[in-house]
């Protein structure tokens, strides 16, 4: 009777008043239990209920007693993930210390084998945690997959980081809309306002989580089965305030505790790789160096703005150029940003928006804004931005990251890069070009033609662009390369490289009689 009554009560389906619960519940069986193994006492920490928890336990209520799925008054406390109606402030403190006073045992596990404090940091509960941190409750239990209650904390904090950016958007498209235009939200700004706050107040919960573990003797250093450490976890879920906690780089009460829960302990390589633009701002505005060179795995070698112009990110790269990274900085391998954007060393798909809102030209217009000699060479091969991209291979398979170097190299061309600019193998954009699908490459070729590339130049190894053509590996593209290149000048047909071979070599090795027929016609 008593746990149907209470819940309707909160479920506001009772005719009963406050008052009549409370009475109810005075004279009521604290050993009922309901048809999911509730007992009264159960249902009343659902609701963190402190007035009725104190009177059944008064009367003899078992905290320990558990519900058909082994759950115990302190587990259902715990699991309470209702964020838009939590109990009153204080009150799941006040009902932990109710429950543990009672002798409830906070370390039994449920069938899930999570202890209740580990529920509680799943959900950002932390006045639970804080109340068994100020009893001196151990707190260093663990889940099968080895997490702590920093760990899931930090990566339950992802949730609520989540809807404190939907809540953010549903606002700002409210503040953008026209008054003049009925609106297409039927919420009203004061509405889309406090679930905002109600979102950001939940995320603090999260982190108020895990500083209640920290305090509580957690180890930030311990590592999960997947060898990762809460700070590892927290970095990837964009908890950056847990993150900075974590490192010792925020305090409440220390300098720049603003911008340190904003840089969330990540170097300046990382904020970038994670496209957190708050995090880039703020490490650098903490004293990063904007042209430092990585010692990280992930980064090892590059700098900032090449983590930036590697993924093309042009927003990151925006902020890192305002803050005095050189385009024209060199690493140990005397690579510069730019030459990153056609490295070999990235699997990355691009994204559609790098077509659809122009960023690979805006990249380029970028560096050249700020100062990029766009025929300097970028790497230690002496090759240039336009050699690089047509010597380097793909960067992933994919229609998108196959158009993206015509994009960027049509880009170059428009900027003035040079068309016939040598590497230290005498090899030009060209001849790089000529060994590549034709299908892929065929407008590139047309823009390096007629914008003055030449073909009767050869390198190092006296390779000319029709014996480049000669060698592709794919017959049809051999012949169409080797016909367009026919049509804008002396192509050198007789040439002879160093190995002694010409073109109607290579064309009679790879048994390409569609080729052999159009060299024979040209010698």
């Amino acid at each position: 009777m008593a746990c149907s009554e209470i819940f309707r009560f909160y479920f506001k389906t009772a005719n009963l008043s406050r008052a009549e619960l409370v009475d109810l519940c005075k004279s009521a069986d604290v050993s009922e239990t309901d048809s999911n193994g509730y007992t009264p006492l159960h249902v009343a920490a659902k609701f963190a209920d402190v007035e009725l928890m104190e009177i059944f336990l008064k009367n003899g209520a078992d905290p320990n007693a558990a519900d058909t799925y082994g759950n115990t008054s302190l587990d259902i406390l715990a699991k309470n993930d209702h964020i838009s109606d939590r109990p009153p402030a204080g009150n799941m403190y006040t009902a932990t210390m109710l429950l543990l006073d009672a002798k409830a045992n906070p370390h039994k596990k449920d069938e899930s084998g999570k202890t209740c404090y580990l529920h509680a940091a799943r959900d950002g509960n932390w006045e639970i945690v804080q109340a068994f941190c100020d009893k001196g409750t151990r707190l260093k239990g663990v889940t099968d997959e080895g997490e702590n209650g920093l760990h899931i904390a930090a990566y339950n904090a992802r949730r609520a980081i989540e809807k404190v950016d939907l809540a953010q958007k549903f606002l700002d498209q409210k503040k953008a809309e026209n008054p003049n235009v009925p609106s297409k939200s039927w919420r009203s700004m004061e509405e889309l306002e406090r679930e905002l706050e109600i979102a950001q107040d939940y995320l603090e919960e999260f982190f108020k989580t895990a500083k209640a573990f920290l305090d509580g003797g957690v180890d930030p250093d311990d590592t999960n089965n997947n060898h990762q450490k809460p700070i590892d976890i927290a970095k990837g879920s964009g908890a950056n305030k847990i993150a900075a906690l974590l490192d010792g780089s925020y305090t409440e009460d220390g300098e720049n505790a603003d911008l340190a829960a904003k840089a969330g302990g990540m170097s300046l390589h990382e904020a970038v790789i994670n496209c957190d633009l708050e995090a880039v701002s703020a490490v650098i505005t903490l004293g990063a160096d904007v042209n430092e060179i990585s010692d990280e795995e992930r980064f090892k070698g590059m700098t900032p703005l090449a983590v930036a112009a590697r993924v093309i990110n042009t927003e990151c790269m925006e902020i890192l150029l305002a803050a005095g990274a050189d385009p024209n900085f060199k690493d140990g391998n005397g690579r510069t940003a730019a030459a990153y954007m056609f490295s070999h060393i990235t699997a990355l798909n691009v994204n559609t928006d790098v077509f659809t809102e122009k960023k690979a030209q805006k990249a380029i217009q970028m560096l050249i804004d700020a100062g990029l000699d766009i025929n300097d060479t970028v790497d230690d091969d002496f090759n240039t931005v336009l050699t690089c991209a047509c010597w380097s291979p793909n960067r992933s398979p994919g229609y998108n990251n196959l158009i993206l170097r015509n994009i960027l190299i049509d880009e170059m061309i428009r900027f003035g890069v040079d068309v016939n600019a040598a590497n230290r193998f005498g090899q030009t954009a060209l001849m790089g070009a000529c060994l590549l699908e034709f299908k892929e490459i065929e407008s590139v070729l047309l823009t390096l033609l007629e914008n003055g590339a030449r073909t009767d130049v050869s390198d190092g190894s006296g390779n000319t662009p029709l014996i480049c053509a000669a060698r592709n590996s794919n017959k049809l593209d051999a012949k169409q390369i080797a016909d367009l290149l026919f049509d804008f000048g002396d192509t050198l047909p007789n040439a002879v490289n160093n190995d002694g071979k010409t073109a109607l070599d290579y064309a009679t090795k790879n048994d390409n009689e569609m080729l052999v027929k159009l060299l024979l016609s040209k010698i």
